[in-house]
Formats: structure tokens, C-alpha cells, sequence
């Protein structure tokens, strides 16, 4: 019997060490808690009525019956003292009695019972958390469709208001006729015009106003935002409504700005990455610490523009103009700048590391002993490299050992 004892506590410290397992595998992570508690509790169903059949049979099967336990059969004794005649003499004498009472034991369908009446509310309480985290997961996701549903149909109705109330300047016959004659190819011109007439400053400012709070409205939803920017450029104010207009930190993530005038806006800590800006003019534009990573930059006019700090990481800037531009601190590895005009441009400590300057002129352009060149291709092929910038980097890559041998000029 104590070898059976032994086999049957062996057996629940496994199953207990197994349970035990699997608790703490399940604390990786929120998520993999989540999953344990809804996949594995047929798991926990199964150990809790192993646990309750085991606990009944081991008394059972290994023969110890505990008093008061209701394990085997179970009795109760009592004395009683009686008086009788003794039928010899006739005398009056006492008699002690003791009576047992047997009860049986539980069985086997009694503890079954039992553990099943135990077991009700704590199933009845584990399928209420479940289905109550079922419910609050769907109110949630509900919730979550409603507020979304909510702002695509703000966003809507934005739009249509902007349209409308751009449109009410459009159809102002006087307000249209003046803004035809405007030069888009000169924008020292446009200026001139838009301040030598009031009216037509101040219907300007308004549609700048406005569109630049749409835009911003419209803030990571670059299909949105292209929309608004196409109703520009069909109506021409693409070419002139944002020509020195403040749109600093910015987020036009992915729109489509090409043929667009932002020459001397500002635009510091705009978010423009992998926007299209063919064409688009941003001369003297203030763009330090923007981010135009994998912008598309073909033929844009960055003519003395300031791109201190901004990051320019795998931009694409083919047939660009960037002459006389600032682009300190500028991130710029892997750039493509073929056939780009950089003359005049300031590269102190930027960051070259793999760009692209096939073809590119590099006419009397500035940098420091910080400029990373690292991996920089196309130099060969690049026109008007400085002497002294091939010299630093042969040596660069071929340093001479003497130490006393002077610098070359």
C-alpha cells in the first residue's frame, strides 16, 4: 500500500510541476498570458477534476480509512446500564450494555457529487471572465470602428468646407482676373504684385491660412491631404499660395507637391519624407532639421536653401539645384545627386557616406574635416571636384606613414 501511496503523490507532483510549467511560460508576455487564458482552460478543467478523482481514490485504493473522514465504514458505540432479576435469587442486579452502530463509507459517486457541487462556481466564475473580457474586447473594437468612422466623416466634411469656401474666393470675378496675371515665373514679381494690391494680399493670406489648416488637419492621411493639394494646383494656387507661408513642423508624409512654389517658406522640422516634389520650388526655403528622407526631388530648385541638420537620407535629388545651399550637419547618406548643380554648397560635417555625385558640380563648394565622404560614388564622374578634396581623400585612403612630412596646400 505504500508503494502505492508513493506512485500516486509521484504522479500529482508531476502534473502539478506540469501545471506549474506552463504558468510560467505564459508570463513571457502579455499576449501569450492572453492566449494561455482563453486556449489552455480546458487544460485547468482537466486538472481540476483529476486532482478531485485522485484525491478520492488514493484512501480508497490504498486502504487507510481516517476516522471522521468518511473514507470505509464508519461506527459508533454506546453504553447503557439496565436493571434486571436475576432468575437464580431474584435479586435486582445491573447489567452493562454496549451497543455499535456501522455506517458505510462514502462512495466513490458521493465524492464525485461533492467536487462536482465545488467545481460549479468556479466554472460558473471562469466562463464569466472570459465571456466579460469578450465583451469588453468587443466594445473596444467597436468602439475603436465608431471613433474612426467618426473622423473619416470629419474629415470629409473638412474638405468640402475648404473646397466651398476656396471656391467663393475663386469665383470673384475680380479676385480670378488678377490672379491670371500674376508671373509664376517670377516670384520677385508675384510679391511685388500681391503688395501693391491690399484686396488681393488679403484674399492671399486667407486661402494660405486656410489651406495650411487643412493640411495640418489632414495630418498623417497623405491621400487626403494629395486631394486638397491637386485642387490647388488646378486652380493655380499651388504656384504662388505657399511662397513664404509658415509650415513649420509640418507633416505632408507622402503628398504630392510637384510643380509647387514654396520658395522662402518655412518649413524647419517639417515632416516631407517620401514626398513628390518634381519641379517644385524651394528656394530660400528654411528647412533645418526637416525630414525629407526618400523625398523625390527631380529638378527642384534649392537655390539657398537652408538644410541645416535636415535629413536627407536616400533622397532623391537628380538634376536638383542646390547652389549656394546650406547643409550643415545634413544627413545625406545615400543621396542620389546626379547631375545636381552643388556649386557654392556648404557641406560642413555632413554626412556623404554612400551618395551618389555622378555628374554632379561641385564648383567651389565648402567643407570641413568632419564632412563624411565615406563610400562616396560617382566622384569620378563628377565635374569641377576641388584638387583639394581629391588629395584629402587619396590620402585618406592611402595615408603616408612619415610623420614629419608637411600637409600638402
Amino acid at each position: 500500500m505504500a508503494k502505492i501511496q508513493q506512485t500516486w503523490q509521484l504522479w500529482i507532483s508531476g502534473l502539478l510541476g506540469k501545471l506549474v510549467k506552463r504558468g510560467e511560460t505564459v508570463e513571457s508576455g502579455a499576449e501569450v498570458s492572453k492566449q494561455f487564458a482563453i486556449t489552455n482552460s480546458k487544460f485547468l478543467w482537466r486538472v481540476l477534476i483529476t486532482i478531485s478523482i485522485v484525491a478520492t481514490l488514493i484512501p480508497v485504493v490504498s486502504g487507510t480509512y481516517l476516522y471522521g473522514t468518511g473514507f470505509g465504514t464508519d461506527s459508533n458505540k454506546s453504553v447503557t446500564i439496565e436493571e434486571v432479576i436475576n432468575p437464580k435469587d431474584g435479586k435486582i442486579i445491573k447489567v452493562r450494555k454496549e451497543t455499535e452502530q456501522f455506517q458505510s463509507g462514502k462512495t466513490l459517486w458521493d465524492w464525485l457529487s461533492l467536487a462536482g457541487t465545488l467545481a460549479i462556481p468556479v466554472i460558473v466564475a471562469i466562463l464569466g471572465y472570459q465571456f466579460q473580457r469578450r465583451e469588453q474586447k468587443r466594445t473596444e473594437q467597436q468602439s475603436n470602428l465608431e471613433r474612426e468612422i467618426a473622423e473619416i466623416n470629419s474629415r470629409e466634411e473638412g474638405i468640402e468646407a475648404y473646397i466651398d469656401r476656396m471656391s467663393d474666393i475663386l469665383l470673384d470675378k475680380q479676385l480670378s482676373q488678377k490672379i491670371k496675371t500674376l508671373d509664376f515665373s517670377d516670384v520677385r514679381k508675384i510679391r511685388e504684385k500681391i503688395e501693391q494690391d491690399s484686396e488681393l494680399d488679403t484674399a492671399i493670406n486667407v486661402a494660405r491660412v486656410r489651406s495650411s489648416s487643412i493640411l495640418r488637419r489632414l495630418s498623417g492621411d497623405p491621400e487626403r491631404q494629395t486631394r486638397v493639394l491637386y485642387f490647388l494646383r488646378d486652380t493655380e494656387l499651388l504656384k504662388f499660395i505657399f511662397i513664404e507661408a509658415k509650415l513649420e513642423k509640418i507633416n505632408l508624409k507622402e503628398s504630392v507637391l510637384n510643380d509647387s512654389n514654396l520658395s522662402g517658406a518655412y518649413l524647419y522640422d517639417a515632416n516631407l519624407s517620401g514626398a513628390y516634389l518634381y519641379d517644385a520650388n524651394l528656394s530660400g526655403a528654411y528647412l533645418y532639421d526637416a525630414n525629407l528622407s526618400g523625398a523625390h526631388l527631380f529638378g527642384a530648385n534649392l537655390r539657398g536653401a537652408n538644410l541645416e541638420g535636415t535629413n536627407l537620407s536616400g533622397a532623391h535629388l537628380i538634376g536638383a539645384h542646390l547652389k549656394g545651399a546650406i547643409l550643415i550637419l545634413a544627413h545625406l547618406d545615400g543621396a542620389d545627386f546626379s547631375s545636381a548643380d552643388l556649386s557654392e554648397t556648404c557641406f560642413y560635417s555632413a554626412n556623404l557616406e554612400g551618395a551618389n555625385l555622378e555628374g554632379a558640380n561641385l564648383l567651389n563648394i565648402i567643407w570641413d574635416e568632419h564632412t563624411n565622404w565615406k563610400e562616396v560614388r560617382g566622384l569620378d564622374k563628377a565635374r569641377n571636384v576641388p584638387k583639394s578634396l581629391l588629395s584629402q581623400l587619396n590620402s585618406t585612403a592611402h595615408p603616408l606613414p612619415p610623420p614629419n612630412t608637411p600637409p600638402s596646400a
